[in-house]
């Protein structure tokens, strides 16, 4: 069953954060339905308008009246529009649907190359201005690699060129680490629109494999956090015994156990 995860929902809570931040008892799910119709409703606007870029859609609650949404995009002036009418229309628009307040914010994405869901639009586009999909995939992975990724895997499926047959062809660099938790992995799917069906484009990108462990924390570590800390520094520590010598042990860390090893005079006297 494996790759069968979404790689931003698994790891909620530990790299990434809810894109709907509220929560209420009664009526949770008018909310959720709500919800779903804002993010459409955007999309839809961005298609209307042609405006492209659009990468996620974060929505906020804090009482019922009022609804805080976020949208993230490549370029925000598209979006805002000559001396804000764009935004002002589209704010409008969304509270004619859900008959409430709306606060809209928008969020300039830094690099649309290191975001997944602007890499799958983009081969998505290409694809139905009737390019090559082997060529498309190859170079949208060269500009993620060159942009500083630790890894990109794009996938297409559906009649590939127009086949008859449906088929999936999939290119791959460098790593992508799905069970690794501590790796930042962004996943983006869309669907490319052609004339012999829907092709559907998927990106998997890693900005971070891991692989550098947090700092180990100062103070009182816990089980958990010693599973992730590594081996810690030998320790030597030195106690009398009777007959007047001193013994040296070193003490090593291992994950969570230890180990020590006695040694007395250069010989070791068998104690762990």
């Amino acid at each position: 069953m494996g790759q069968k995860v979404n790689p931003y929902g698994i790891r909620l809570g530990i790299k990434t954060d809810w894109k709907s931040t509220w929560f209420f008892e009664r009526d949770y799910k008018n909310f959720l339905i709500e919800d779903l119709r804002l993010r459409k409703l955007i999309t839809n606007y961005c298609k209307r308008q042609h405006i492209s870029g659009l990468s996620r859609v974060e929505i906020r609650r804090k009482i019922p009246t009022e609804i805080w949404v976020t949208a993230r995009t490549a370029r925000p002036g598209l979006l805002i529009g000559r001396q804000g009418k764009g935004i002002e229309a589209l704010r409008r628009e969304l509270e004619q649907a859900v008959g409430k307040q709306v606060h809209i914010n928008v969020e300039e994405v830094k690099d649309f190359r290191l975001d997944a869901q602007l890499i799958a639009e983009g081969v998505a586009e290409q694809i139905e201005k009737r390019g090559s999909v082997s060529r498309v995939m190859k170079r949208a992975i060269q500009d993620t690699m060159k942009a500083g990724a630790k890894g990109v895997r794009v996938k297409c499926a559906g009649r590939l060129g127009g086949g008859e047959i449906a088929r999936k062809e999939t290119q791959k660099e460098g790593r992508i680490p799905l069970s690794t938790l501590r790796a930042e992995i962004d996943y983006g799917v869309t669907e490319a629109k052609t004339a012999y069906g829907n092709i559907g484009v998927k990106v998997w990108l890693c900005t971070d494999d891991g692989r550098e462990l947090p700092p180990a924390p100062i103070g009182p570590v816990t089980r958990r956090e010693a599973s992730f800390a590594g081996p810690a520094p030998a320790v030597s520590r030195s106690a009398p015994t009777g007959d007047g010598k001193e013994t040296s042990a070193v003490v090593r860390s291992e994950g969570p156990t230890q180990v020590a090893e006695s040694f007395e005079a250069g010989q070791v006297k068998g104690e762990s």
